[in-house]
């Protein structure tokens, strides 16, 4: 046992003695410390007491003392796993956050102010295309919103794309604003929202970068938006019989994300999944500060409905990407399911962003 108890005191020493060099150097901050000091010192302490260990073991019901030290070692770890947890989540969130302010205040020192279209009844509607390596597909995607659609204001977000993505759309009539680094779908999607917020839109409506989403389908999505009908609408693939095709495997994924959302908001959505979406003014102040960072569709219907905003679905047809593959491989797919499936559930139990 004092051997036990002697190597417990020196590897605690070093421990301990490393994050006060690291503090020292500045290499750690103080808060992030903490908790591996007093770990470090209650390890210290408890080698020091003769009987410490035996002590420790008794108050577990263990027989076997240096057993002990293991238990606390892995309470230990669970405890600076969940520390961490916390802390990069944090950290995360608000590096988007930060992200997201570059780009808008960048946007507004550049004179990114555009001149506002409207529908003639003097609705403006904002359309955000998050975009990322889209070089082939976006200057045709903005055309046709802007062909089909003149009283749109499109908006494409550029997340970290490496080719000439932002280039491309300016050239063919959008707005662009470049995000520094790549946020993913939902940060992207998100920094729309909040320009929409911003500049007080009446709608925004959601279009994929890819070309799937017809702009002829766009004034079937808006119009029980903007006759008070619906907060929220979705363009949904399988609401009706359409042309749209995809592979088994990924209409079984679809199908069981939406059972899962039915199980928690007793309402069925037929394509969670489908980023071809409108929102009102109420339903942007909610997703403006509460929107998952990977894709975030699915999650998003349960954060609206638990707020009690009316999440409806309109039959659309869709077309393939025009060029290009997903980047959601097999591997990805399997991940997805059980991380959206997991969010959704957690999701279900949080409290309403605001209650009336």
């Amino acid at each position: 046992m004092v051997r036990v108890q002697l190597v417990v005191l020196i590897t605690s020493i070093l421990v301990t003695g490393f994050i006060v060099e690291q503090v020292r150097r500045r290499c750690l901050a103080v808060e992030y410390s903490l908790i591996w000091i007093v770990a470090g010192l209650g390890m210290i302490f408890f080698s020091l007491w003769r009987n410490g260990i035996e002590y420790l073991a008794d108050l577990m019901g263990i027989y076997y003392a240096p057993s002990a030290i293991f238990v606390v070692f892995g309470i230990l770890v669970f405890v600076l796993c969940i520390h961490f947890s916390l802390t990069i989540s944090k950290l995360s969130s608000n590096n988007r956050v930060l992200i997201q302010r570059m780009a808008l205040i960048e946007d507004e020192l550049s004179g990114g102010t555009q001149q506002r279209s409207a529908t003639p009844d003097m609705n403006s509607i904002l359309a955000i295309v998050p975009a990322l390596n889209e070089v082939e597909n976006i200057g045709s995607v903005v055309e046709n919103l802007k062909s089909t659609a003149p009283w749109l204001d499109v908006l494409v977000i550029d997340d970290g794309s490496t080719d000439r993505t932002a280039e491309v759309a300016r050239d063919h009539g959008a707005k662009v604003i470049s995000l520094p680094v790549n946020l993913g779908i939902g940060g992207a999607v998100q920094t729309g929202f909040l320009y929409a917020v911003k500049n007080n839109y009446d709608v925004a409506l959601q279009v994929d970068g890819d070309g799937q989403h017809r702009a002829e389908e766009i004034k079937k999505l808006i119009e029980p938006v903007l006759t008070g009908e619906a907060d929220v609408t979705i363009g949904s693939r399988f609401l009706e019989k359409t042309s749209y095709r995809s592979a088994w495997p990924r209409r079984m994924g679809i199908y069981f994300l939406s059972k899962t959302i039915q199980s928690v908001v007793r309402k069925t959505y037929t394509d969670p999944t489908s980023g071809f979406r409108a929102y009102n003014q109420k339903a942007l102040r909610v997703v403006s500060t509460h929107y998952s960072t990977d894709y975030p569709e699915p999650d998003s219907i349960v954060t609206l409905v638990k707020n009690r905003l009316r999440v409806i679905e309109i039959s659309v047809e869709m077309d393939a990407r025009l060029s290009g593959s997903s980047s959601i491989t097999p591997f990805k797919s399997g991940y997805y399911m059980f991380k959206v499936s997991l969010a959704i559930i957690l999701n279900s139990m949080m409290s309403r962003i605001w209650r009336d």
